[in-house]
């Protein structure tokens, strides 16, 4: 009987000494790969390090350093698509400048955009059809612009210049009709409240018809003007 007890307290005394601990103080968690996008990729070793003083011990865990390095890697991401945006949204918006423009090569469709911007009244309805596609082509591109503008896809000075290149061609009398005639029913109405905007605060604007050389070489052909005369 006396045994027994001896027995049990012993169990007791046993079950109340602490566990023992490794001395084991670096842990190795092994290599770890991530890949985001083809050229953006990289690999590291995490480890664990216990520091321990007395009784208490600390932990030094991962979690931080996962949450930073998503962080930074997000951060790289956003970065990264930014630019490539940028990048083929301003090719875009060149190409699509460059077949406007070489649409002016006729002189025939010159002669009309001349014309039309001077008096659009004038124009034949034949000539006014054409006249509307040239322009339109043109300021879908500016509202496309406005729209890349406002989501941070193109440096400020370019938005810019093309919302203020809006107001320039508007400042003649047959685009400033045409404008009206088309503004409601064919663009956004933010990007007319924003050309309405440019318009009114634009002061001392250059003439369109001077200043386009496309515009100022159709109206020497008109005039009948030899350009080096």
């Amino acid at each position: 009987m006396i045994s027994a007890t001896k027995g049990n307290v012993a169990v007791r005394q046993r079950q109340r000494q602490p566990a023992l601990r490794t001395r084991k103080r670096v842990f190795d968690l092994g290599e770890h790969c991530y890949s985001g996008a083809p050229g953006l990729c990289w690999s590291t070793n995490y480890w664990i390090k216990r520091i321990g003083k007395g009784e208490h011990v600390m932990d030094v865990s991962i979690e931080v350093v996962g949450v930073l390095l998503t962080l930074v890697y997000l951060a790289i991401e956003v970065r990264a698509n930014n630019s490539i945006a940028k990048s083929d949204g301003h090719r875009d918006i060149i190409k699509q400048l460059t077949e406007w423009y070489s649409l002016h090569k006729n002189p025939r469709t010159s002669s009309i955009m001349v014309r039309g911007s001077t008096d659009f009244s004038s124009l034949s309805p034949e000539e006014k059809m054409e006249f509307d596609c040239v322009r339109h082509q043109h300021y879908h591109i500016c509202e496309q612009v406005f729209y890349m503008g406002r989501g941070r896809l193109i440096p400020a000075n370019v938005y810019d210049a093309f919302m203020t290149g809006t107001a320039i061609f508007l400042s003649t009398k047959g685009s400033s009709e045409w404008w009206e005639d088309s503004k409601n029913i064919t663009y956004a109405p933010e990007f007319v409240a924003a050309v309405e905007k440019v318009r009114a605060n634009s002061k001392d604007l250059p003439d369109p018809l001077e200043s386009f050389p496309i515009y100022k070489y159709a109206g020497i052909m008109l005039k009948g003007n030899d350009p080096d005369g």
